[in-house]
């Protein structure tokens, strides 16, 4: 409300008021929680003192820094397995973990090494600049996917059957970044992934609402998710490789189904960002922007930083020699080197 009615009191003293008090509550709950004391109120409050200051952090910078808020919601679905006791009776915890495991999507890459020295660690999204920070458990995503209704879709637009997908993915690609896995049985495994992405189709009853924008939704999610595929098999792959040019364009022409006043647009965030990051034409990259646009117009998220972001990644390329065709990755301008707890980018 501060920056959208541009009122300093409300941005600047009652938000940070607001922001103390729910970081103090979550402070009082988990550690309720480390002494045996929480039920299902104060385990779901967990869950939504952490998506309300991401929230706020996406609007104010879309950066949250250190990414301090995730820690607890994460230590709690290990300490609780809540793997092996959710069930459809816990409608509101499904929602609330459905949203943790995809909507909220900060993007950070650590300096370290080590996988144990990750302290942050959120799920899918999340993992998409470094496989080693994927959090949940395959379990627990099967659990989320299965326990959840539409409304899944609806809050978050991908569809849970490519979010299982993904959720493989990015599996994969942790055991092979971590020495798990040798390269060739990772290979192997990726490209069956990428195959299943493919071979996806939305079926009609899949739709949250009539809404008749749902299938380009779907379809922008599909190809961004192939896409990354891609850059995981191959992050030097240059731009130009048809492979990545042909996702990029299947990404954009999903993108041209949804009008400038469907408020689904809001949704596609991650699928915008990933075609802008490997977008080569001026006018391709100017409708990527254009579209950022149309999501603050909506509900006043700036999309700074994932601009930001971008024409870094632009700027960079336009740097580069004539003939010189690597990959510059996106990730390369997430990442601190003299900080050992690296922000969180919120993509969403």
């Amino acid at each position: 409300m501060g920056l959208g009615k541009e009122d300093a009191y409300l941005r600047e003293t009652l938000a940070v008021e607001y922001r103390v008090r729910a970081i103090r509550c979550l402070g009082e709950t988990l550690r309720n929680g480390i002494s045996g004391e929480l039920d299902e109120n104060g385990r779901d409050g967990i869950f939504v003192i952490i998506q309300i200051l991401l929230l706020q952090d996406i609007f104010e910078s879309g950066i949250s820094t250190h990414g301090v808020h995730i820690t607890g919601a994460l230590s709690i679905c290990n300490q609780l397995r809540l793997s092996d006791t959710l069930s459809r009776e816990n409608e509101r915890t499904v929602f609330f973990l459905g949203n943790l495991a995809w909507q909220v999507s900060p993007i950070s890459f650590p300096v370290s090494s080590s996988p144990d020295a990750y302290p942050i660690r959120l799920d899918i999204i999340r993992s998409l600049a470094d496989p080693r920070r994927l959090c949940f458990s395959p379990e627990l995503r099967a659990a989320v996917a299965t326990l959840s209704d539409l409304k899944f879709e609806q809050v978050n637009g991908c569809p849970r059957e490519i979010f299982l997908i993904m959720g493989n993915v990015m599996e994969h690609a942790k055991a092979h970044a971590t020495g798990k896995m040798e390269t060739a049985e990772y290979e192997r495994l990726l490209n069956a992934c990428r195959y299943e992405l493919y071979s996806w189709r939305l079926k009609p009853d899949r739709y949250p609402n009539d809404n008749p924008r749902w299938p380009a939704v779907a379809e922008a999610f599909r190809h961004a998710c192939i896409l990354h595929t891609s850059r995981l098999l191959d992050m030097a792959q240059p731009a130009e490789a048809p492979i990545i040019q042909n996702s990029v364009t299947a990404i954009l022409d999903s993108l041209a189904e949804i009008p400038a006043d469907c408020r689904l647009i809001e949704l596609v965030v991650m699928p915008i960002f990933m075609a802008g990051a490997d977008a080569l034409s001026p006018y391709a990259r100017h409708y990527v922007l254009l579209r950022f646009d149309h999501i603050r117009s909506h509900g006043g998220v700036t999309s700074e930083m994932s601009v930001s972001l971008l024409k870094s990644v632009w700027d960079a390329r336009s740097r580069q020699a004539k003939h010189d065709s690597s990959n510059i990755p996106w990730v390369w301008f997430t990442r601190d080197s003299g900080s050992e707890r690296q922000h969180d980018y919120l993509i969403i």
